[in-house]
């Protein structure tokens, strides 16, 4: 028993609510209802059950209406496919006989519908026969598991094997897709389709879907991501797949509540759920047949002893396991279980060496470590390099070192996860990506690795060399900046890409290589730019599957688009948008559709983003008001937007305009058709002007600016302080001096044309730009005005952001000490 639930039954708590759901027989209730104390505090307890027996000696009874007549039918009609289609008269009779045997059970309507969705319309009488229902009106619980027994045996035979293996779960247990589609692979069930190059995971991947289109499994989604991760199975399924694999001797799954020792003498595969291995159970069992042994959330117990070795063990599962004691005796032996196909360690242990044994399991496909938070790996052994066969590599600690060539050498790997640290041993591993051909998944922490813009190039073209990318997640402490436009070279060049996360680069600005036509998949998106531009918007708007957005911005404030009546496919996918940084606007007018909707963002379920408020003021009067501006998400997702966060920047804004943004941002979500969540965060509240100040600081009040441009110092960061310069929307002018020296070459000077260029193209405001070529030579005072023109931007870096926008005279005193220190 936890904590909470023991400070709840002592009394701790005077107040609580509880639900227990699903009990299916009365000792289980009397068991439970010891134990709650009945002190008259007005806590509540309520309990779900499908027996009546059950739920007459709880409390008073409430039964749950079935659905009505018409809900089953809609419901029924949604599932097949059927909505707004006329049905021929025996498709018709075919389905009122169905909905009536069904009894409006959710669970019966939906699986009988899955089922009949891929069957013809004329072939719904046959089935509805063929489940022998019966003349008779039984009760629905009976009905309902025909439909799914009727389910199982309609489905394919290597779907049948798939199906019952999720009985090595536990009830209402979540089952990691991967890590599921790995196991059917290693069992034989995925077979090799000769005549297509399918890969064996995606044809595995295909069973899983066609699990939950027949609603055999319930998929569950990443929270605020948007795509499935995992299965739940329905417990009136998991008792049909535990009967069918007690009847097939498919799993052996010992009875956790009887103390006796199970008969396992023919088993092949054993699965423990939620048990204490206990020396009582199963010491001395006879295991030298058992070759698939899984254990979820078990762990040693007291007195407890480790289970028995095995023989012709092929898969060795310990999921979510606190079973230090097994685990460590297992790695310890591992290199005997040669026949080893699949080996899945727990989380709960965290060892600083992998054995060097790990190289005699020739046949070995898949090695997971769990998922361990803390903890790391002195280094990987170099034996890791004969698992010639491995398809599957998942090491999620930090491991230190790494022997040269041994990444390399497993060519053979689909997916990998690891997490590097340091500079030399990213580098090394950089240079061996390239040779893994054959890789769909690249799940990569690259801890203090890409720091340089080298570095990054050469990691985009080991990248762009991997043309089986399905999936590519790269994490970093720290993110390295383009300094120039064309530093973004290499490629992601695979087709098939679906999800794309690079968090430790940030790119100039959205990589030419994204677009609709070289990743037509691309479904989930997660970069960092320096610039957003309005084209970037428009092209990534035009990725037709595009599900999940997030655009991490340094300089761009607002990006102001203008979208035509003719885009009709603009971001028509996607559900998550999140742009941390900037506002985006959205002029929408006469972009309504045939039904008076705009067919923007149709399906936008949550939405983020940052307001910058001094920025977007300063701003307002470019796009006819604040009001207008943060008004702009009203039209975004009119019948699907359920959330709206918005990080309201305050520095250098008055509290009065603060508040200002804060009731146009409430107003645009109240006024939104579908009445969305909105969530405000403040930051830098602490740098908001005090109201005695008339103007803010002259950095984002400058309507002139004037640089000065040395391109013979080789000053590579010149890009970044041009692109400071999009931080200031008022700006009207920019004057850029260059000074060509005799030895000056005239490439520099082109680069620093260009680069000032692009920053007045993608300002708000549309500066005029002005250019001067000033002609100086190599001299001493050419010198002592590069430095000072250096330290003065240096002290006033560090020192302006200490004073506050209304210390006045402070910053005055500053700028005349820097004058004169000059």
């Amino acid at each position: 028993m936890d904590s909470g639930m023991w400070m709840l039954m002592n009394g701790f708590l005077h107040l609580f609510f509880i639900v227990i759901d699903d009990i299916w027989d009365k000792p289980s209730w009397q068991i439970l209802k010891n134990v709650l104390q009945d002190n008259d505090c007005g806590s509540k307890v309520i309990v779900t059950t499908r027996k009546s027996e059950v739920a007459t000696i709880v409390s008073d009874v409430y039964n749950i209406k079935p659905l009505s007549r018409d809900n089953s039918k809609e419901l029924f009609n949604k599932r097949t496919g059927c909505e707004g289609k006329h049905l021929d008269n025996s498709s018709t009779q075919a389905c009122d006989k169905i909905l009536k045997k069904c009894a409006g059970v959710p669970l019966a309507i939906i699986t009988i519908a899955s089922l009949l969705a891929s069957k013809p319309g004329q072939d719904w009488s046959e089935v509805y026969s063929a489940i022998d229902f019966g003349e008779e009106d039984n009760d629905e619980v009976a009905n309902t598991k025909k439909i799914l027994s009727f389910s199982y045996y309609d489905l394919p035979s290597n779907l049948k094997n798939c199906l019952l293996y999720l009985s090595m779960f536990p009830e209402d247990y979540i089952i990691n897709k991967n890590s599921l589609i790995w196991m059917w692979i290693v069992e034989g069930f995925i077979p090799k389709d000769q005549n297509t190059n399918t890969e064996l995971y995606e044809t595995g991947e295909s069973y899983f879907n066609e699990l939950i289109n027949r609603s055999m499994i319930q998929p569950t989604e990443v929270k605020d991501i948007g795509y499935i991760d995992g299965c739940r199975v329905h417990d009136m399924v998991l008792d049909l797949a535990c009967s069918l694999t007690s009847e097939q001797n498919f799993v052996t799954i010992p009875d956790n509540d009887k103390q006796r020792k199970p008969k396992i003498s023919n088993a092949r595969r054993l699965a423990l759920h939620r048990t204490s291995i206990t020396s009582y159970q199963y010491a001395n069992m006879d295991m030298e047949k058992v070759r698939f042994f899984v254990a979820t959330q078990c762990n040693n117990g007291n007195n407890s002893v480790a289970p028995p070795g095995f023989r012709v063990l092929r898969v060795l599962s310990m999921d979510n396991c606190n079973m230090p004691a097994y685990i460590e005796s297992r790695l310890q032996h591992v290199g005997r279980l040669c026949h080893l196909r699949c080996l899945r360690l727990s989380s709960f242990v965290i060892f600083p060496r992998l054995p060097k044994e790990l190289g005699y399991l020739k046949f070995l496909k898949v090695f997971d470590s769990g998922e361990t938070s803390g903890g790391r790996i002195e280094e990987l052994p170099e034996e890791l390099g004969l698992l010639t066969q491995l398809l599957c590599l998942r090491i999620t600690v930090q491991v230190e070192m790494v022997p040269a060539g041994l990444i390399g050498k497993l060519t053979s790997l689909q997916e990998l996860y690891i997490y590097l640290h340091g500079e030399v041993i990213v580098r090394q591993f950089v240079k061996e990506l390239g040779n893994l051909r054959e890789l769909r998944v690249l799940n990569a922490a690259l801890i203090e690795g890409l720091k340089d813009e080298s570095m990054k190039r050469y990691f985009l073209q080991s990248v762009g060399s991997l043309h089986k990318l399905h999936t590519m997640r790269i994490e970093g402490s720290e993110v390295s900046e383009c300094t120039r436009p064309d530093a973004d070279a290499g490629s992601v060049s695979s087709p098939l890409l679906w999800q794309l996360s690079v968090q430790c680069i940030r790119f100039f600005s959205l990589p030419v290589w994204i677009n609709s036509s070289t990743l037509g998949f691309l479904s989930h998106l997660y970069l960092a730019v320096q610039v957003v531009k309005v084209q970037d918007m428009e092209t990534l708007g035009r990725l037709p599957v595009l599900c999940y957005l997030r655009l991490d911005s340094r300089y761009t404030k607002l990006i102001s688009i203008k979208k035509s009546a003719d885009d009709d496919y603009f971001f028509q996918k996607l559900r998550f948008f999140i742009i941390h940084g900037s506002f985006v606007w959205f002029d929408l007018h006469g972009c309504e559709s045939s039904s008076g909707l705009s067919s923007f963002m149709p399906r936008l379920e949550s939405l983020e983003f940052s307001v910058d408020v001094r920025f977007l003021i300063d701003a307002a009067d470019l796009h006819a008001g604040l009001d207008n501006l943060l008004a702009g998400f009203n039209d975004f997702g009119r019948t699907s937007l359920k959330s709206v966060d918005a990080m309201i920047r305050c520095k250098d804004a008055l509290a009065a305009e603060v508040q200002e943004a804060e009731v146009a941002l409430a107003n645009a979500a109240h006024d939104h058709s579908n009445r969305p969540v909105l969530q405000i965060y403040r930051i830098s509240e602490e740098k908001m002007r005090s109201p005695g100040d008339n103007e803010p600081t002259s950095w984002s009040d400058q309507k002139v600016f004037e640089i000065h441009v040395y391109p013979s110092s080789n000053d590579h960061h010149r890009y970044l302080s041009y692109l400071r310069l999009l931080k200031k929307p008022r700006l009207e002018k920019l004057i850029v001096n260059i000074y060509v020296s005799k030895d000056g070459k005239v490439g520099d000077v082109d680069e620093a044309v260009a680069a000032a260029r692009n920053v007045v193209d993608h300002h708000i405001n549309r500066p005029t730009l002005e250019i001067n070529r000033m002609k100086e030579s190599i001299s001493y005072q050419h010198q002592q005005a590069k430095v000072r023109a250096y330290y003065q931007w240096r002290i006033q870096a560090a020192f302006l952001p200490w004073l506050s926008a209304s210390n006045v005279k402070g910053r005055q005193k500053l700028h005349a000490v820097v004058k004169r220190f000059l």
